[in-house]
C-alpha cells in the first residue's frame, strides 16, 4: 500500500511537471510508463523520450510526516502545521533532497524534478531564495527543476510553476 501511495505521488507530480514542462517548451510529452525506479518515469513525445526522477521537499519532518499522514487517512494525522523561518527550511530540504539524488548513475538526459508542498511560500518568496540551493559538483541529470502548485498572495502569481535549477 505504501509503495503504491509513493507512486500515486511521483506520477501527480511528473504528471504536473510534463503539463507545465509542454506548456513551457511547445512540446508534446505524455506519459508511457512506469521506470525502472530509476527513473520513476517515463514520458514520450514522439521518438523522443524523458526519463523523470521525481523526489520531494517539504519545511521539515514534521510537515512532511503530516502530509503522508493525511494521504495514508490516517486518524492520527495533524491538521495544522507550525515551524520556524519555513521559506528557507524549504530551500534547506531541496538542497538535501538534491545531495540525495545525486548519488548513483541515470539514464542519460533524465530530468529531476523536486515536487515542492508549499503552502506558505509564494512563487516570488522561492524565486528570491533558489540561488542559496547549492548543487553539487557531479550531477547525473541532464536538467533539475523545483516547483509545484504555489500558494496566490497579493503580489505573487499562485498555481503550478518549476524553476529550472540546472
Amino acid at each position: 500500500m505504501a509503495e503504491r501511495l509513493k507512486q500515486k505521488v511521483e506520477r501527480a507530480i511528473g504528471d504536473n511537471f510534463v503539463q507545465w514542462y509542454n506548456e513551457d517548451r511547445g512540446s508534446n510529452f505524455v506519459f508511457e510508463k512506469v521506470g525502472d525506479d530509476p527513473p520513476d518515469l517515463v514520458y514520450r513525445d514522439g521518438a523522443q523520450l524523458l526519463p523523470v526522477e521525481v523526489t520531494t521537499a517539504y519545511y521539515d519532518s514534521a510537515a512532511a510526516t503530516m502530509r503522508w499522514k493525511a494521504a495514508r487517512r490516517d486518524p492520527s494525522a495533524s491538521d495544522h502545521w507550525s515551524g520556524e523561518n519555513p521559506d528557507q527550511s524549504l530551500v534547506t530540504n531541496v538542497t538535501e533532497q538534491i545531495s540525495k539524488k545525486c548519488v548513483g548513475t541515470h539514464d542519460p538526459g533524465t530530468i529531476l524534478v523536486i515536487g515542492l508542498y508549499s503552502a506558505l511560500t509564494t512563487r516570488i518568496d522561492f524565486e528570491k531564495l533558489k540561488h542559496e540551493i547549492n548543487i553539487p559538483q557531479t550531477v547525473p541529470f541532464s536538467q533539475i527543476y523545483a516547483g509545484g502548485n504555489f500558494p496566490f498572495s497579493s503580489d505573487s502569481p499562485g498555481g503550478y510553476f518549476y524553476f529550472k535549477l540546472r
